[in-house]
């Protein structure tokens, strides 16, 4: 970020993108990016590589402790819940692995747009939907309310 904001800007000062990222705020220089997008990048790989690997540390042991497990229908529960951790995390390192584990930042902005939003909209969104469905009074409640518009369509004639 230090070496980003000693770059020289001129020209449309307009990020174009819906938050202030790092390579849509490279974009706006008027100078050679070039060492401030390698510098860019190494960090990016550093940070995603090293949470990576950190996560998978960490699930292998939840791996191991679920295959400890006594009963077949725990382990399918656990396996089940984490399967959709694993989902959402694999949406957060996909889009961030797009979006900055790339050599030249200033290609593909549109792109990194759709990625972005996935990553800040989409993934804090699923975690709470994911542990919500996993409820069984949310399941009743759902059931509940369709069974509701069910009769209510054909108390109308529909």
């Amino acid at each position: 970020v230090v070496k980003v904001f000693q770059l020289p800007f001129c020209g449309p000062h307009v990020i174009p993108h819906f938050l202030c990222d790092l390579g849509p705020l490279i974009h706006l220089s008027c100078s050679d990016t070039r060492p401030t997008e390698m510098l860019a990048f190494v960090l990016a790989l550093f940070i995603l590589i090293t949470s990576l690997i950190i996560t998978i540390i960490a699930y292998s042991n939840i791996v191991v402790t679920i295959l400890r497990l006594p009963s077949a229908k725990e382990k399918q529960r656990a396996f089940s819940t984490c399967s959709s951790h694993l989902l959402v995390l694999s949406l957060m390192y996909g889009s961030c692995v797009f979006i900055y584990v790339k050599p030249k930042q200033t290609n593909r902005l549109d792109s990194n747009r759709e990625a972005a939003l996935v990553n800040t909209v989409v993934t804090p969104l699923l975690n709470p939907v994911i542990y919500t469905l996993r409820n069984k009074q949310v399941h009743q409640a759902l059931r509940d309310a369709l069974s509701r518009l069910k009769l209510q369509k054909q108390s109308f004639g529909g």
